[in-house]
């Protein structure tokens, strides 16, 4: 395959790098310095006769050393300035990798994996629907509500290092109006006063080289959002970023990873989040670090929470692929195996903006490219992502900070809040711990074993939220269940599932069934024939939400509900999940051959298809027959043509006119 160097490396070239950028300052100093050698020599009367010019007054003189001196000066300062960064650079991705270094930490390395996933399903790869709504009512971000009044994000950007411009106009976009954004800084967003730090305190002080290292940091960084103004980040880039937020925005949390583990970091990363932004904007097959990020984005992440972005000038064709070929190796336990096809979804996001400059006379003098945010663009973007992820099941984190406090004061709050919390659920608790803690395990697991079980508490009778705040002190994982037919005061638990006194492994889920008397059951609606966003946005209106979505081939385009469980009509509790059957866009092409052309026609629009004729030379088959089609019976996608090859009718000679012959005498 012919590697499409001129467009999918475009935007790697629009902003220079550190080291060329060094080496351009370099050379401006040089040229400079030449000038003002050239300009004292004519001056002091030593410039060779032969060279030109012959003859120079002393303004052009003048005016020769004031150029000079004005290119030295900048070259010097692109030299120094970048110079600093460039080396820094080198610095400290020896320092990442230092052998010292690697001896103090436990080996985070992954082992190679030879296995793949027994059932890879088949992977449709398409772009964002086309021209998405705008959101509404749009407000101030807080800790609790994003731009559009929704729980914030939790998203991580994956990107190439070295594509500066895609790097600043994520940042500039509209992403973090929509909740906080996860990255893992370069060894170029490294600043000198980082840099001078990380030299005094000692090697292992700068890098994140551990799991709790890592949650640490997140911890520090996610703070409470920050209100309308201009915002300077300088440690995401190797240059500092400007960008106005009209509406506020969430702190980036950006995390500078030693060499030996970043691959643990990024695996961590992606089991956090609620989304995974995938750029590939610039990707080439030497990019390894990337490549690595899209293969364990398949192996950790279900392909609906993941969306591959590129700028105008991508490769299409050749991202499909990559992404295809990292598809077809997915680990063993990847969420993305099973027998139903999945869909992939592409954005290409940005825009090149080339600017021209020109002389009196109208002839151009400098052109330059460069890629802008569109903030208007990656919002209706973000609240597409955001409504489509409101239909999966929550990914499971720590809770974010609350209140728009200050972070001094949200230290001692949040300590009390959890001591109080701690001890209200030893005090609940109390009852069946300590008879058990005092009489010793029972029959069933070992000791060992034993000490890590805890017994599910009788809320039998509680409130919801307090029973729900007990079993998560308890390290449960709480699920509510609705019965309006218990009996029971309405809100309090009537049972528990499982049985009360049950021992269970920390995190195990532990289900709660709450009285809700006179509740008003919601119908569910007609879905069938709606596309995918659209249904979930019904649902949420009508107090509902979605549940498992599954694939099935039908003659309807990709992403159009089918049907639904439980179906249209059916009366369900408030908070229900109901279950979709999407289309793949994809269905099997039937076989019509000997059908006339007239049936095989309504046959093929009836599976999705667009027939063709091409009519034949008929072989002993009566005329409109369709004696043969290309292609049949392979699955295709909806809308394609098939040609049916139909028997003409026989051509038969024309009849003789009869020969009247003259009358006889």
């Amino acid at each position: 395959m012919m590697w499409p160097w001129s467009q999918q490396s475009r935007v790697l070239w629009l902003e220079p790098n550190r080291a060329l950028t060094t080496l351009f300052g370099g050379f401006l100093v040089v040229a400079g310095t030449g000038v003002l050698v050239a300009t004292y020599l004519y001056q002091e009367g030593r410039w060779p006769e032969s060279w030109p010019p012959q003859y120079v007054g002393p303004a052009g003189l003048d005016a020769a050393a004031l150029a000079g001196t004005l290119v030295v000066l900048i070259g010097a300062i692109l030299a120094v300035v970048s110079g600093q960064r460039w080396y820094i650079n080198r610095i400290v991705i020896g320092m990442s990798k230092n052998p010292a270094l690697r001896g103090l930490l436990p080996d985070w390395s992954r082992p190679m994996r030879v296995r793949t996933a027994a059932v890879v399903p088949y992977l449709r790869t398409d772009r964002v629907p086309g021209k998405l709504p705008k959101p509404r009512r749009l407000q101030p971000v807080d800790s609790q509500h994003n731009i559009i009044g929704r729980p914030p994000l939790h998203i991580a950007y994956l990107r190439l290092f070295e594509n500066q411009p895609r790097g600043r106009t994520f940042i500039q976009g509209a992403w973090r109006e929509f909740g906080y954004v996860y990255l893992l800084r370069s060894a170029y967003s490294v600043t000198p006063s980082e840099y001078r730090r990380l030299r005094q305190r000692g090697i292992a002080s700068g890098f994140v080289n551990s799991p709790a290292r890592l949650r640490a940091t997140w911890a520090r960084s996610v703070r409470a959002p920050a209100y309308r103004g201009y915002r300077v980040f300088k440690n995401i880039s190797a240059t500092s970023i400007r960008t106005w937020d009209q509406y506020g925005g969430y702190e980036p949390v950006a995390v500078l990873c030693s060499g030996h583990y970043w691959r643990q970091a990024v695996d961590e990363l992606l089991r956090e989040v609620d989304a995974v932004l995938l750029d590939l904007s610039g990707f080439r097959p030497s990019n390894e670090g990337t490549g690595y990020e899209l293969q364990r984005t398949i192996d950790l992440v279900p392909i609906e929470r993941v969306v591959f972005l590129m700028d105008a000038f991508s490769d299409e064709k050749f991202l499909r692929g990559v992404v295809q070929d990292a598809w077809t190796r997915m680990a063993p336990d990847s969420p993305n195996s099973g027998p139903h096809p999945r869909t992939a979804y592409f954005a290409a996001t940005d825009r090149f903006v080339t600017t021209v400059q020109r002389d009196e006379k109208g002839r151009e003098t400098q052109r330059q490219t460069r890629l802008v945010a569109r903030r208007s663009e990656t919002r209706r973007l973000a609240a597409w992502l955001q409504t489509w992820l409101e239909g999966m099941p929550p990914v499971r984190r720590p809770p974010p900070p609350g209140g728009d406090r200050p972070l001094q004061w949200q230290l001692p709050i949040t300590a009390i809040s959890v001591a109080a919390v701690v001890v209200g659920a030893l005090g609940l608790l109390a009852p069946f711990v300590i008879p058990r803690v005092i009489d010793g395990p029972g029959p069933g697991p070992t000791p060992g074993k034993q000490l890590n079980l805890i017994a599910v508490p009788d809320l039998r009778g509680q409130p919801e939220a307090a029973a729900l705040n007990v079993l998560g002190a308890a390290g449960f994982t709480p699920v509510v269940e609705y019965d309006a037919t218990a009996a029971g005061a309405s809100g309090r638990v009537v049972d528990l599932k499982p049985a009360p006194g049950t021992r269970l492994d920390v995190g195990a889920t532990v289900t709660i069934v709450v009285a809700r008397h006179g509740a008003t059951l919601r119908t569910v609606p007609r879905l069938v024939g709606r596309p995918v966003d659209q249904a979930v946005e019904i649902l949420r209106d009508r107090g509902l939400r979605v549940g498992d979505r599954s694939y099935e081939n039908s003659s309807a385009r990709g992403d159009v509900v089918l049907r639904s469980t439980p179906a249209a009509g059916a009366k369900v509790q408030p908070g229900r999940t109901v279950d979709l059957i999407l289309a793949t866009g994809s269905n099997t092409i039937p076989d019509v051959r000997r059908m006339t052309f007239t049936d095989a026609s309504e046959r093929l629009r009836q599976a999705g298809f667009e027939p063709t004729e091409r009519a034949v030379e008929p072989s002993g088959d009566a005329p409109g027959t369709v004696i043969d089609q290309k292609p049949r019976g392979v699955v295709a996608e909806v809308g394609s043509t098939v040609e049916l090859l139909v028997a003409r009718s026989p051509v038969s000679d024309p009849p003789s006119a009869p020969v009247t012959l003259p009358p006889s005498n």
